[in-house]
Parts: C-alpha cells; sequence; structure tokens
C-alpha cells in the first residue's frame, strides 16, 4: 500500500484523480460480536468505502450481514460458509471456493489416498462443528463424489 501511495494512491475516476489509500486494522480476538461492533464504529467514524474480512465462516456470517446494512462492499477471506452466499447479499464479495467445491476435492483426494481393494471409506461426521464445518459437512452428505464415499 506504500508504494500505491508513494505513487499518488488509486485514480478514482469519479473524481478524476488518484487518492490515497488508508488501512484501519483492528483485532477482533475471534469474536463476531466483537467484529459487529467495531465494523459499526469504523463506518461511523471513518466513512469506511470497503471491508476486508478476517478468518472464519462464523466470523464472516456475522460481518457480511453489516456491511450488507451499510451497503460497503466487503470482501471475504477463507469463508467456505455455501448457506451465507445464498441470501442475495450485493456488497458481499468472496472470490475463493465455497463449502460444495471444498468437500467435493477433498473427499476425492481422501478417497485416492485408499488403495482400491478396500471398501468405500466411510467418514465419520460430528454435529459439534464450527458454522462452516458443519456446512461443509452437509454438502458432503448431500453430494458425495462419485468415488463411493459414504456417511
Amino acid at each position: 500500500m506504500s508504494a500505491i501511495n508513494a505513487d499518488g494512491g488509486v485514480y478514482v475516476k469519479e473524481y478524476d484523480k488518484k487518492i490515497p489509500l488508508h488501512l484501519t486494522i483492528y483485532d477482533d480476538e475471534s469474536d463476531p460480536t466483537k467484529a459487529v461492533s467495531k465494523m459499526e464504529s469504523l463506518y461511523a467514524d471513518q466513512n469506511v468505502v470497503a471491508y476486508l474480512g478476517g478468518a472464519g465462516s462464523d466470523m464472516h456470517a456475522a460481518t457480511s450481514a453489516i456491511a450488507e446494512k451499510n451497503k460497503v462492499p466487503y470482501c471475504g477471506i477463507a469463508f467456505a460458509l455455501y448457506s451465507i452466499h445464498q441470501q442475495g447479499y450485493k456488497y458481499l464479495f468472496s472470490p475463493f471456493p465455497k463449502s460444495p467445491a471444498q468437500a467435493k476435492d477433498v473427499y476425492e483426494i481422501l478417497n485416492a489416498s485408499i488403495p482400491k481393494a478396500s471398501d468405500p471409506p466411510r467418514w465419520p461426521s460430528s454435529r459439534k462443528r464450527p458454522t462452516g464445518a458443519s456446512s461443509w459437512a452437509e454438502c458432503g452428505r448431500r453430494t458425495p463424489p462419485s468415488t463411493g464415499t459414504r456417511w
């Protein structure tokens, strides 16, 4: 960012000039409630133009709703939770694979590691998982790969 600002910032066509970037970093302590509170403060105090999310689907599930409410673009990383992406949010951007794609890839990799002569694997599932893991496991149950995976 310092290299961009050293060159005057980012060109904004609407203003026909370059505008320097300012990055504000906060520690949400991996607590969705604190993350929401801090995002609201950033919006009110600094008139932010974009949010860059942290990591973890539980965090993103809470904070992407704030971005939508404030009509501020939100870029979420490490955000596989599929259901939140089905809510029609206009300000949510997450350019990474979602749980259905991850589940399929992981099961194919796991299944490929088992000798063909073995029975098709049966992968255990637990109901006590973080939100993203639940979404991921559910995708595996609904769309098992054609390799014979069973739950």
